[in-house]
C-alpha cells in the first residue's frame, strides 16, 4: 500500500472521528452493540461534517489539511464525550425493534464488500479522465490545493466560467483536503476517496435504519443500489452525482424516519446530510426542498406541534448554503444556464412548452431502464407494502418527494434555453441517480412493517402445519 494510500485512508479515521463525535453527542452509542451498528453513520456524519466546513472555509480563505483535521476529530470527540457523561440512559426508542436475520445480514455484507474491494483495485488505478471530472471538479480540487482557498481567479474571473464557478464546492473540497494529506495531487489514489463515498452511504443507511428495519432488508437494498451498473460506473468518474444521490437519500431517509418515529436525534442528523447535499450540486437544494416542503405540509395539517422544529431544520439547511450564495453573489457567479426564477414566466413557459414531453419521455426511459437493476422494482414494492400495512404517513411522504423530484428534474430541461437533445443526451442518465437512489434507499422502512407481519404469519402458518402433522393421542 503506498504512502499516498495511507495518508488518504487517515484523513478518513480522522472523519470517522468527527462523526463519532456527533453520533456521542447525539446519544447514538451508549451501548457496545449501538456504537458497532453506528459506526458506519459516524462515518457518513463525519465525511458530510467535514465536507460542508470543508466548503464553508474555502471561501472563508482556511485551507484545512492533516493538522485541522485532527484538531476537528479531537474536538468533537471532547463534546461527543462531555456530553455521553452528561446522559443517564440510552436515547429513547419509540418504534419497535426489528433486528431480523444477524447471519443472513452478515452473508450478504459480506457480498457487498467483495464488490467494493473488486472496485477499490479497480479505482486506484484509474485515471481522473472523464471530461468534467477533471475539467469541473477535478480542477477546482487542484486549485484549491494550490492557491488553498476559493478566492483566486480560477473560481471568480469570467475567464473561466466554462468550469461552472456556481457549483457548490463540497466535492473539490473534501479532495483537496485529500491532496493536503498525501502532499500531492494525485489523480489516480483520489478515486478511492470516491470509492469512500460509497462505504459511508451504506454504513451511513444500515446506521439510520437499525432496529427499525430488518437486517437483512437493509443490507439487500443496500447490496441492489452498490451493485447497479450506472453507480460505481458514474462514481468512478469524479461527477459529483453520484455523492449527491448518497447524501440526499439520506437526507430522506432520515427525514422519513423522523416523520414516522419523532426521535429527535433524526433531525439534526437530516440537516447534516441535506446540507451536505444542496453544497454538493445545484439540484440538491430543489431535491431537500421536495423534501421538506411536503413534510412541511403534512405535519400543519396533521402534528403542528413538530412544525417549528421542521421549520429550523429548514432553516438550518438554508444557512448552510448561504455563505455560497453570498460569495456567489458577491462575485457575481450566475447559475449558468438554469435559472429557477425563470419559472415564474408565463411567457417563457408557453415558449418551451414543446420540452416537457420529450423531457418526460427521456427521463422515463433513464429511470426505468436495465442499467438501474431492481432499484425501481424495490421502490414500487416498498411503496406497496407501506400502503397495506396501513403506514400512510410514510407512503404520502414517499409518493410527494418521488412526485416532487421529478417535476423538479423536468422543470430543469423545461426553463433551459440549451438544445434538448444535447442535454438530455449528456445529463440525463446522470441527474435521474438521486431520485432512483433516494427510492431505493427509502424501501427497508417502507417494507419494514409489512416485511414484520409477513414473517409472523409465515412463522404461524408453520406451527400450524406442524400441529396437523402431529397425530391424535387418546388415553386407552
Amino acid at each position: 500500500m503506498s504512502r499516498e494510500v495511507l495518508l488518504l485512508l487517515l484523513a478518513n479515521g480522522l472523519e470517522l472521528c468527527v462523526g463519532l463525535g456527533v453520533v456521542l453527542a447525539l446519544g447514538l452509542a451508549d451501548t457496545s452493540m449501538a456504537f458497532a451498528a453506528r459506526l458506519g453513520l459516524a462515518y457518513g456524519l463525519g465525511l458530510a461534517v467535514t465536507g460542508i466546513l470543508d466548503a464553508t472555509f474555502a471561501i472563508a480563505r482556511v485551507a484545512i489539511g492533516l493538522p485541522e483535521l485532527a484538531l476537528l476529530a479531537l474536538g468533537s470527540l471532547l463534546v461527543g464525550l462531555l456530553r455521553r457523561s452528561q446522559r443517564t440512559a440510552a436515547v429513547a426508542q419509540t418504534a419497535e425493534p426489528r433486528t431480523g436475520s444477524t447471519l443472513l445480514a452478515l452473508g450478504i455484507g459480506a457480498i457487498t464488500a467483495g464488490l467494493l474491494a473488486v472496485a477499490a483495485g479497480a479505482y486506484a488505478v484509474t485515471p481522473l479522465v472523464q471530461w468534467d471530472g477533471w475539467a469541473i471538479w477535478g480542477t477546482k480540487a487542484q486549485a484549491l490545493y494550490d492557491f488553498g482557498s476559493a478566492n483566486g481567479p480560477l473560481f471568480t474571473s469570467p475567464a473561466y466560467q466554462g468550469i461552472q464557478q456556481s457549483y457548490p464546492l463540497l466535492l473539490p473540497a473534501l479532495e483537496a483536503t485529500d491532496y493536503r494529506a498525501m502532499g500531492a495531487v494525485d489523480g489516480s489514489v483520489i478515486h478511492l476517496q470516491l470509492l469512500l463515498f460509497a462505504v459511508a452511504f451504506a454504513g451511513s443507511l444500515f446506521g439510520l435504519l437499525w432496529r427499525r428495519a430488518p437486517s437483512e432488508l437493509i443490507a439487500l437494498c443496500v447490496l441492489a443500489i452498490l451493485a447497479a451498473s450506472p453507480v460505481l460506473g458514474q462514481l468512478g468518474s469524479n461527477y459529483a452525482d453520484i455523492p449527491l444521490a448518497f447524501e440526499i437519500a439520506l437526507g430522506v431517509v432520515a427525514l422519513a424516519r423522523w416523520l414516522s418515529d419523532d426521535e429527535p436525534w433524526l433531525l439534526p442528523v437530516a440537516v447534516v446530510f441535506l446540507g451536505a447535499g444542496v453544497l454538493t450540486k445545484n439540484e440538491g437544494s430543489m431535491f431537500a426542498a421536495a423534501a421538506l416542503l411536503p413534510l412541511l405540509v403534512y405535519l400543519a395539517a396533521r402534528d403542528r406541534r413538530r412544525v417549528l422544529r421542521l421549520l429550523a431544520a429548514a432553516g438550518a439547511v438554508a444557512a448552510i448554503l448561504i455563505p455560497w450564495r453570498i460569495f456567489t453573489s458577491l462575485n457575481h457567479l450566475t447559475a449558468g444556464d438554469i435559472r429557477f426564477s425563470n419559472a415564474l414566466h408565463p411567457e417563457l413557459l408557453s415558449a418551451h412548452a414543446s420540452r416537457v414531453a420529450p423531457t418526460v419521455q427521456s427521463l422515463v426511459d433513464e429511470i426505468g431502464g436495465t442499467s438501474w437493476g431492481l432499484l425501481v422494482p424495490l421502490t414500487a414494492l416498498g411503496v406497496l407494502a407501506a400502503f397495506i400495512a396501513g403506514r400512510s404517513a410514510l407512503t404520502w411522504f414517499a409518493v410527494a418527494w418521488l412526485f416532487l423530484s421529478f417535476a423538479g428534474l423536468v422543470l430543469v430541461y423545461w426553463i433551459s434555453s440549451l438544445p434538448l437533445d444535447w442535454y438530455l443526451g449528456t445529463s440525463a442518465y446522470r441527474i435521474v441517480a438521486t431520485l432512483v437512489i433516494g427510492g431505493a434507499s427509502l424501501t427497508p422502512l417502507l417494507a419494514a412493517d409489512a416485511w414484520a407481519e409477513s414473517k409472523k404469519a409465515l412463522h404461524g402458518l408453520r406451527r400450524t402445519r406442524g400441529r396437523a402433522a402431529r397425530p391424535e393421542t387418546f388415553p386407552a
